[in-house]
């Protein structure tokens, strides 16, 4: 199998953890028996010259072998953060949500699973909305800041900036 064919998403923590500790593990067993086979390719008495050019043979295919092993961990590291950030944006809709609540009243969102569903993850900057967009009023709440902007067809949209990225929803 081509690492990448390989769907990282398709497995839990633990196993992605399990294959980074894994690849680690060989990777050292690897520079050990590189270690190993320069220190007999540095002194060659009593070798065959044909179990030299193996020995160097195999040194290169170990360097091409931990190349490939550090993709694995660069790939699974990059599956781990991905789902970190993805978590991260779940908590901070629910903050999102109880903010617009605050700043609003306290049951202008009434149906949160709809919309938990209707809020977008931008990382275009408050600065690029108020250039495009009517901006209408801030509005600070215990839980943060809330810029809202006026639309077409009087629809309002509303930002919360959460450092990396931005949350909006229109309503």
């Amino acid at each position: 199998m081509i690492i990448n064919e390989f769907d990282y998403g398709a497995h839990s923590k633990e196993v992605i953890e399990s294959v980074i500790a894994d690849c680690k593990l060989d990777i050292k067993n690897k520079q050990s028996r590189i270690k190993d086979f320069t220190r007999i390719l540095e002194r060659p008495r009593g070798y065959k010259k044909a179990k030299l050019e193996a020995l160097a043979n195999s040194i290169t295919s170990l360097f091409r072998i931990i190349s490939m092993l550090e993709i694995e961990i660069s790939e699974c590291q990059a599956e781990l953060k991905l789902r970190e950030f993805k978590q991260q944006v779940e908590m901070s809709k629910n903050i999102f949500i109880d903010a617009i609540n605050e700043a609003f009243g306290y049951e202008y969102i009434s149906d949160r699973e709809e919309a938990l569903k209707e809020i977008v993850s931008t990382k275009d900057e408050i600065l690029d909305f108020k250039k495009n967009q009517n901006h209408y009023e801030t509005r600070k709440t215990s839980k943060g800041v809330i810029e809202v902007f006026i639309l077409k067809g009087s629809k309002e949209l509303s930002v919360m900036d959460f450092g990396d990225y931005r949350l909006t929803l229109i309503d």
